[in-house]
């Protein structure tokens, strides 16, 4: 969990500095891209610790099937994509491949935002030089001649790391803080959504582009600064800021927190006297994708009301033992498999089987927060699937404390430490390495599960703040 980006947030967050769109790179032999697939499934055979969430997957037959298939790709972005659409398959939101840097100058991004609401898809926000032909809330129909969600669930979801598959239809779409790689596209490849969109007008057809320059030149600049989004949300490419609120008619204080790094820290501290002095404590963790994992425990102190805190429950990693994967390949090969012995099943198949675990066991330190430096109320935790990786782990602490409540929505299961394998081309490979367990000792590698299930919409922090303290 510690200092793990999620997918393409790098993108995101680095200054536009390149020049404007170039030419794909074509950097790679046939060869090469075999080899790098290669290292993948060799990196995944000996750590992936999650076979759980891809029940029937054969990672060898997988293999086999994906050499030809990324020998065949035509350029370094469509390698990258091939690489990602194979890590895809293991459904864990902590395996996936980071794109290489070469890439950024030859892409660009599509000027349009969507949500999906009651299986249909909606505009969300889009660029000013459409409002002649759509708005925000119009329904988007058909993408290129196929239904919406049908577009979208063949053309995104195949390319999602997400191990809460309930929520693929949501990960997949058109967001600022979207972390899949249909958001950005070649600008050689012209690429080009056709829509059909119900509007109040009637039907409309849109052609909407891949034309967002990164970094323009000072022609496109000018061309681009003419438009503007449409709808008035304050969200931005770098992502939501934090939001604090003191709620005295209702007895709590409300904290958005939408990172986690060194600053995170400052700012619970900056309003830790406030929120001391009410009985609930509104902890709103949704769009917090992670980041460093040491950032939060010092904050665990102060909303823990115990003398020796739980830092991590126990984990789980992969262990291979050759000596046993022999025993019990040979036993396999001469003996009968149907009159194998117990100790054999129990002991010596599982390293055959990728299936044999170690123990980490949980690390409880001292609570070095006095009595009255800790937070005696009742805390809401909100969650939901976009809570991922570290902000998972700022979870796992908090449920110890009895006084904590989670509500809101099974979180991303991002949970684990992954293995950074950086690649020749660029790519970065990152495989999770084990199961995760939180403080009540509950297996959290798919999701944490909320204390109590809620919806929240698009309501405002007051009516978010009255539902969960009732």
């Amino acid at each position: 969990m510690e200092n793990t980006a999620i997918k393409l947030t790098l993108l995101f967050l680095l200054p536009f500095c390149f020049v404007w769109a170039q030419e794909v790179p074509n950097t790679l032999t046939p060869e090469q891209k075999a080899y790098e697939l290669s290292m993948a499934w060799k990196k995944l055979s000996y750590n992936f610790a999650n076979m759980e969430h891809c029940q029937g997957l054969n990672m060898d037959s997988l293999y086999a099937a994906y050499i030809p298939k990324i020998q065949r790709t035509k350029d370094d972005f469509e390698h990258y994509l091939t690489m990602q659409e194979f890590l895809a398959h293991f459904h864990n939101s902590h395996t996936y491949c980071m794109m290489p840097q070469q890439l950024f100058p030859s892409l660009a991004m599509i000027r349009l935002q969507t949500e999906c609401r009651d299986g249909r898809i909606y505009i969300r926000n889009i660029s000013s030089q459409y409002a002649d032909k759509v708005s925000v809330g119009d329904e988007i129909v058909r993408i290129n001649g196929m239904p919406a969600v049908e577009w979208f669930t063949q053309n995104v979801v195949p390319l999602l790391s997400c191990t809460n598959q309930e929520t693929l239809l949501e990960a997949a779409m058109f967001t600022p803080n979207a972390t899949h790689p249909m958001i950005f596209q070649p600008k050689s490849y012209n690429t080009k959504l056709e829509m059909e969109v119900k509007t109040k007008k009637g039907p409309q057809k849109l052609s909407i582009g891949y034309d967002w320059h990164f970094s323009p030149s000072k022609e496109q600049e000018e061309e681009q600064s003419k438009y503007h989004w449409m709808g008035t949300e304050s969200e931005n490419l770098a992502g939501n800021n934090n939001l604090f609120m003191d709620l005295p008619a209702q007895d709590a204080t409300y904290l958005r927190i939408d990172d986690c790094n060194a600053a995170t820290v400052d700012t619970f501290m900056k309003h830790f006297s406030t929120i001391n002095q009410h009985n609930n404590f509104v902890l709103d963790l949704r769009n917090n994708p992670g980041g460093d994992g040491r950032a939060y425990s010092p904050i665990t102190s102060y909303l823990v009301d115990k003398d020796s805190i739980m830092l991590s429950g126990v984990l789980l990693p992969r262990v291979n033992n050759s000596a046993y994967r022999a025993w019990a390949a040979a036993r396999m090969l001469y003996g009968d498999p149907e009159s194998m012995d117990e100790y054999t099943k129990r002991v010596y198949c599982p390293h055959l089987f990728n299936n044999a675990f170690d123990t980490i066991q949980a690390t409880t330190v001292a609570n070095g927060n006095p009595d009255s430096q800790r937070y005696h109320g009742k805390v809401f935790v909100l969650v939901g699937p976009r809570t991922a990786s570290a902000a998972e782990g700022f979870v796992m602490q908090l449920v110890q404390s009895p006084n904590v409540c989670v509500v809101g929505n099974t979180t991303a299961g991002a949970t684990g430490q992954p293995l950074v394998v950086p690649l020749p081309s660029g790519i970065i490979c990152m495989i999770n390495t084990f199961r995760s367990f939180d403080m009540r000792n509950r297996d959290c590698s798919n999701g944490i599960a909320p204390d109590e299930e809620m919806d929240f919409g698009d309501r405002g922090v007051e009516e978010v703040v009255k539902m969960v303290i009732k």
